[in-house]
């Protein structure tokens, strides 16, 4: 019989009841759905406006089913008769005092409220009607749609209901244009985007730190031999690797094994690279806190501590100064952010729901959004840089069932799975798409994309003053 082993850090694998932590459940399903979703029967959630609209949004079809939708055929402000649902009236043949219908129920008592029309419109933005039974039923014109009031229209979000552009959506009258982001080409398919430079993952997994190309799928070892590997990041400009070993102890650089931080280290899970002032942020697991110092390992410093509890990953977006991390405390589970100076730290999620162990962490520098998965719910989540914007990208499936690290190339997030052994990949928006890039004899951990794209260019906050670490926040607000 194997009893249930629990991840911290990836550093020991210990029996749940050892570390007083709750046992991981596989492929659990996604929860019920919030008020003003309707619940697919692959157990997805979608928006309720979005069901028998014609489009086959739940992915199974469910929320066009005929019994659901028989009656729903017949949009606002239209209405159907109530012995014949074929039949489907007009907004000017309700109230007019004929029966149409043939059996009374396009007349009756709730006619008596069509002076409500006359009265501000009845509360309607735009077209406003009343149908027997329901009262006033406000509607919109074409290419606009009712808001969460039912009563204000609004353009109709084409983007948002139809997630198919790899990057970047517009609107085209009542259509969807796909575009890319800048220096990059959209491929004849019109909603996939490519780069000209050639991109390949890079990834540890205790003993060595590998390469895979993203389009051949071949991979190579880049650094052997190595004791107990965690995490990594990269120097695009000056093409350098940064890695931590927990065993040792160390921050390793390049592939000369050049220790640039030596003494003084307690388990240093997460790591990131500032390319742009030239600094290494780590996270120190064991003294829980926070330290930065530069890329050669001098002027070291203790930039975060007090109030952390169980620091795992880090990230940054030094164009704007921001430094965000993960923290697993049992009692507030949650993602921080502060400058890279340390100042102005806040909370900005607070993991309320299944969630509860936030384990890797990524920046989406093209659309300034954070991505994290959970080792808990076995789900990846992504928000705006303020916490707002939230959403569920992909919960519960067969690859994503322990993940430990998160990153991003174009249009797809990519993350290393323990259960599995699986390094794989979806859509950053829907999820869809999960195609498995690596399968691994041993348990993966961090892994970067290398590419241009991750590590966007700027200026250093500061204006290049003092020693380039978090004078930022006195150029430009961080966090708004």
């Amino acid at each position: 019989l194997l009893t249930p082993l629990c991840l911290r850090s990836g550093l020991q694998q210990v029996p749940c009841q050892q570390r007083g932590l709750q046992q991981l459940v596989p492929g659990h399903a996604k929860g019920p759905c919030q008020p003003g979703e309707f619940a697919c029967k692959n157990n997805r959630c979608i928006q309720e406006r979005w069901k028998c609209d014609g489009d086959n949004d739940c992915l199974d079809n469910s929320d066009e089913a005929p019994e659901l939708c028989r009656s729903l055929v017949c949009k606002p402000p239209s209405h159907t008769c109530a012995n014949n649902t074929s039949i489907c009236l007009p907004p000017e043949k309700l109230c007019d005092g004929s029966d149409d219908c043939g059996d009374g129920s396009d007349e009756g008592e709730l006619c008596g409220e069509w002076c409500g029309c006359s009265l501000n419109n009845g509360g309607c933005s735009h077209n406003c009607t009343v149908a027997p039974g329901e009262g006033i039923v406000c509607s919109c014109p074409l290419g606009m749609e009712l808001g969460s009031d039912n009563k204000t229209c609004q353009i109709q979000s084409y983007c948002a209901k139809h997630l198919k552009c790899s990057q970047k959506c517009e609107q085209d009258k009542y259509n969807v244009k796909c575009s890319c982001y800048e220096g990059w080409m959209l491929e004849p398919d019109g909603e996939s985007c490519r780069n000209p430079f050639k991109p390949f993952i890079i990834f540890s997994n205790r003993h060595e730190i590998r390469r895979i190309d993203l389009h051949r799928g071949d991979y190579s070892v880049l650094v052997p031999g190595l004791r107990n590997t965690i995490a990594l990041d990269f120097h695009l400009n000056q093409s350098s690797l940064y890695w931590t070993d927990v065993v040792e102890d160390k921050i390793y650089r390049g592939k000369l094994f050049e220790v640039v931080i030596q003494y003084g280290l307690a388990t240093p899970e997460g790591l990131a690279v500032d390319w742009i002032a030239g600094n290494i942020y780590w996270v120190e697991s064991n003294l829980d806190q926070i330290e930065v110092a530069k890329l050669d390992g001098t002027m070291r410093t203790t930039l975060l501590a007090g109030d952390i509890e169980h620091p795992r990953a880090i990230a940054l977006d030094p164009r704007y100064g921001i430094l965000f991390w993960t923290d697993w405390d049992a009692s507030l589970p949650r993602i921080e952010a502060a400058s890279m100076s340390g100042a102005g730290r806040r909370t900005i999620h607070k993991e309320t729901g299944s969630g509860g162990w936030p384990n890797g962490l990524t920046v989406d520098y093209l659309e300034k959004r954070i991505l994290w998965i959970d080792a808990r719910s076995d789900a990846i989540y992504s928000a705006l840089y303020d916490g707002t914007g939230h959403i569920e990208v992909l919960r519960g499936h067969e690859y994503l069932s322990h993940p430990f690290a998160v990153t991003l190339y174009g249009g797809e997030v990519y993350w290393t799975d323990w259960r599995t052994n699986t390094l794989a990949k979806a859509n950053k928006w829907t999820g869809h798409n999960v195609t498995v890039v690596q399968r691994t004899n041993t348990q993966p951990f961090d892994l970067q994309v290398y590419h241009p794209s991750r590590q966007p260019l700027g200026e250093p906050l500061g204006g290049g003053t003092g020693n380039g670490m978090g004078c930022g926040e006195s150029k430009r607000g961080v966090l708004g």
